[in-house]
C-alpha cells in the first residue's frame, strides 16, 4: 500500500472531551497505523469516524498512567476514516491524555 501524507502527530491535552484529528485530505481516505496513549486519571476513551460518526471498535478502560499501544498496524491499517472526516479521540472523563498517533492517506 502506497502511504501519502505520511505522519506521526503528538498528542498532549489536558481536559478535553474531545481530540479532533484532521484528515490531510479531503478526498483520500485516512489511516490510523498505530498509536500510543497515557491518561493522567483513569478514562474511557473511544475512537470516532468524525464528529458525529460511529465508534471505531469500541471504548477502552485506559489505567492511570499506563500506556496504551496496540498493535502498529503491520501491514494493514488499525482504523480506517471517511475521506472529508476527523479521527477523533472521545474522551468522556476530561482525562489529561498524551502520546502519539501515526497516520497517512
Amino acid at each position: 500500500m502506497q502511504l501519502y501524507n505520511p505522519a506521526t502527530l503528538p498528542i498532549d491535552r489536558n481536559t478535553s472531551t474531545q481530540i479532533n484529528i484532521s484528515n490531510p485530505s479531503k478526498t483520500a481516505f485516512m489511516y490510523i497505523w498505530g498509536y500510543s496513549l497515557t491518561a493522567g486519571t483513569a478514562a474511557n476513551i473511544g475512537f470516532l469516524n468524525g464528529n458525529n460518526g460511529g465508534v471505531l471498535g469500541g471504548y477502552q478502560s485506559v489505567s492511570a498512567s499506563v500506556a496504551v499501544t496496540p498493535g502498529l498496524g503491520l501491514g494493514s491499517p488499525i482504523f480506517t476514516v471517511d475521506p472529508n472526516l476527523n479521527f477523533v479521540i472521545s474522551n468522556p472523563n476530561s482525562a489529561s491524555i498524551s502520546g502519539w498517533i501515526r497516520i497517512s492517506n
